[in-house]
C-alpha cells in the first residue's frame, strides 16, 4: 500500500468516526492544537455541534459544516478513491 493510499484511509477512517476530539481536528485541518480547540469551540456555537455528557468532543458533521461540506459528501469522495462500495 503506498503512502498516498495510507492518507486516504486514515483520513476515511476518520470520516467514520461520528464525533471529533481536538486531535482529530488537527489530523483532519492539519492545524496546532490551538487552532483545533478554536474550531471546535466555533463549530459547537454555529452548528449545534455539541456532544451531551462529552464536552471534549464534537459533531463530525459540525466541523464539516464550519469548512462547507457535510460527512456525506466526503465520505463518498473517500470511498470513490479507495474503491469502496457504500454497502461494504
Amino acid at each position: 500500500m503506498s503512502n498516498v493510499t495510507k492518507e486516504i484511509r486514515k483520513t476515511f477512517e476518520l470520516l467514520i468516526k461520528p464525533t471529533w476530539s481536538y486531535k482529530e481536528i488537527m489530523a483532519w485541518c492539519y492545524v496546532s492544537k490551538t487552532t483545533a480547540i478554536k474550531i471546535k469551540d466555533m463549530a459547537i456555537k454555529e452548528n449545534d455541534g455539541g456532544v451531551q455528557y462529552g464536552s471534549h468532543l464534537v459533531k463530525t458533521d459540525a466541523v464539516l459544516a464550519y469548512y462547507g461540506t457535510t460527512r456525506e459528501k466526503e465520505l463518498k469522495l473517500y470511498r470513490d478513491m479507495l474503491g469502496i462500495n457504500e454497502n461494504d
